[in-house]
């Protein structure tokens, strides 16, 4: 038996796609209930004839489906509050990791909270840029030792 976490996306792909094992074989094989499977299969926007879906839209085996972004950041925090949105950080909307995600009220939604929450990732990603540039000058400098 395995967990959301244990399965990957190429043995779900390999049982689903390739073998084209049912829901209820892939079921069987993992203990997962056929709503957890079919999150995931949606998730990595699996086919059965191979081909990518679009990851925008997560089609829920129930009568509603909700946009991807919305259901990626209910998985890691819960319901969204009424009169909230999901805001993409990045202002790219395919980009749904949840680090690009921000929940704000729906009146916050394009003022200065975005452009705070905006300047707050810019600055994470330029101490990361800067400590990744330290990094490599350490290799460098490692490297340039061995080779003379």
């Amino acid at each position: 038996m395995v967990t959301n976490e244990q399965l990957t996306e190429e043995h779900l792909k390999e049982m689903y796609t390739d073998k084209k094992f049912s829901l209820l074989k892939i079921r069987k094989k993992t203990g997962l209930s056929r709503m957890q499977i079919q999150d995931l299969v949606a998730r990595y926007g699996l086919t059965r004839n191979g081909k990518r879906k679009n990851r925008g839209l997560v089609v829920r085996p129930t009568f509603n489906s909700k946009p991807y972004h919305r259901y990626i950041w209910e998985q890691a925090h819960g319901p969204i509050p009424r009169g909230w949105v999901i805001h993409h950080i990045n202002g790219n909307q395919k980009d749904n990791r949840l680090k690009n995600l921000l929940a704000v009220p729906r009146d916050k939604h394009k003022t200065a909270y975005i452009v705070e929450a905006v300047t707050k990732r810019i600055n994470d990603l330029e101490k990361e840029n800067n400590e990744l540039k330290d990094l490599v000058s350490v290799y460098e400098d490692y490297i340039s030792k061995m080779v003379t």
